[in-house]
């Protein structure tokens, strides 16, 4: 893990939702948004929540620095509630505490695979991969437990779906 820049601002998790015009109801505290990705879905695989042939759903990526959960971890909230879950970031598994108890079907796993490898952007930390940010801003944090820096990007798709 390289970073190279560490002149990240922490703010709280509302002022950003309010300066980003993103969701304002899911818990209040303070927190740094990773970003979004989108996934569209074919009505055959869910019928129960479509209403058109495919639709596109969002969510969010944060780490929280007030979150009660004792290891390493992000969570991932669906903009439209239908996803809250938490994925652990020193290995591939879910970290189910609170009311975070969602697990992601092959299509959210596949575009939180995509997005986790991807380039960040926008930010003034300068990291690899947004995991790599989710390690810096976690370890910058939280008091807590921190991930050791030989510590690589766990393998995401082997989450079970």
């Amino acid at each position: 893990m390289k970073i190279l820049q560490s002149t990240y601002v922490v703010k709280p998790i509302k002022e950003q939702r309010e300066s980003s015009n993103v969701l304002l109801n899911t818990p209040i505290g303070d927190g740094l948004k990773l970003g979004e990705f989108i996934v569209e879905v074919d009505v055959k695989e869910s019928p129960q929540i479509r209403k058109s042939p495919s639709e596109k759903f969002s969510y969010e990526v944060w780490v929280y620095t007030n979150d009660e959960g004792e290891l390493p971890h992000l969570h991932v909230v669906g903009k439209q509630k239908l996803l809250d879950c938490c994925v652990r970031l020193d290995i591939a598994e879910y970290f189910i505490h609170g009311n975070h108890c969602d697990m992601f079907n092959k299509q959210q796993r596949d575009a939180f695979v995509k997005f986790i490898r991807s380039s960040p952007t926008s930010v003034r930390v300068k990291a690899e991969t947004r995991w790599d940010l989710a390690v810096f801003f976690w370890n910058e944090n939280t008091s807590r437990t921190s991930i050791p820096d030989d510590v690589v990007m766990p393998d995401y798709s082997q989450l079970l779906t």
